[in-house]
């Protein structure tokens, strides 16, 4: 910072505000902003944070913003929305994950050896590495998982595309056919546990059917369905069962979230014809104009000086 950037941050004449893209825990990241602020004599509301995290509402001078959804809006804004046909669909679900997670690998094993995947678009793009004590979901809570996803990740990567990891990360890329020819998509979020902060984090991921026209569940932190309705977006409440989005149990949370999935499968056809109008209300809703979703977001920016 400047020497008179300074001087106006000590008198209190104006604030750095800092806008970060990803979920970590706004606790941890207040508790060091603190503890700098008081080691160069700086008043501690001398900043304003604004995170993707949900709970970040909870703190003074943090204001949650979902950027994800202006992000994937502006990334993908040369693909327009696929047409929800009246077509059957030939595959059940959509679950493709990009990246190795334990939690994700706990949650696609327990999918794969369910058989919910079976007629199914899916792919684990990466082997395992790092320590698989790293998962919020507690495998051996769960009868013979441990086992049965070491058998699964001898067996990654499994691929389902022909795309480089490079185009699998560009997101003005978009394979038709993982939206329009299956149903449902089983989105396994960025965090199941969100940092320990008990908070939701919704990314791109989850905004990618809702764009192109599917059913969705969200494998995500406790919350993540609320945050879709607080922006306005239908889930499909009556039709699906989305109680698992209140569990706060991480382990629960999943169990509840498999078995929910597993309950739709027989009924897929059906349930999308139910749900079609919230299909297409949620399609509608991504594609408006997003000036609205900015414009409150520096309300609540302005509201931090009050």
């Amino acid at each position: 910072m400047t020497v008179a950037v300074r001087k106006k941050l000590h008198r209190s004449e104006l604030r750095v505000l800092f806008m970060y893209h990803e979920g970590d825990s706004p606790r941890r990241i207040k508790n060091r902003l603190d503890a700098l602020a008081e080691q160069h004599l700086l008043p501690p509301d001398c900043y304003i944070f604004v995170s993707s995290n949900t709970s970040a509402d909870q703190l003074p001078g943090f204001v949650t913003f979902h950027d994800f959804e202006l992000w994937y809006y502006q990334r993908n804004i040369n693909s327009a929305p696929l047409e929800i046909h009246n077509l059957p669909r030939e595959r059940d679900f959509t679950c493709l994950s990009r990246l190795h997670k334990w939690w994700r690998a706990t949650a696609m094993a327990d999918l794969h050896r369910s058989g919910i995947l079976s007629n199914s678009y899916w792919s684990y793009c990466e082997a395992p590495y790092g320590e698989d004590t790293d998962c919020p979901i507690e495998v051996d809570m769960i009868s013979r998982l441990r086992y049965d996803r070491k058998r699964f990740l001898d067996q990654a990567p499994y691929i389902s595309d022909e795309l480089s990891d490079s185009d699998r990360n560009n997101h003005s890329v978009m394979a038709p056919k993982y939206f329009a020819n299956a149903y449902c998509n089983i989105v396994l979020e960025s965090q199941f546990d969100v940092d320990q902060s008990n908070g939701a984090f919704v990314t791109e991921k989850t905004f990618k059917p809702i764009k192109h026209g599917q059913l969705f569940f969200v494998g995500g932190g406790v919350g993540s369905l609320q945050v879709l309705r607080d922006l306005g977006y239908r889930v499909f409440d009556g039709i699906l069962d989305n109680s698992y989005d209140k569990i706060a149990n991480h382990t629960q949370r999943w169990e509840s979230l498999r078995d929910s999935i597993a309950d739709s499968q027989p009924r897929l056809p059906q349930l999308f014809e139910a749900a079609r109008a919230d299909i297409e209300h949620n399609q509608q809703l991504f594609v408006a104009n997003k000036s609205k979703r900015l414009n409150s977001l520096i309300e609540k920016i302005h509201e931090q000086y009050r």
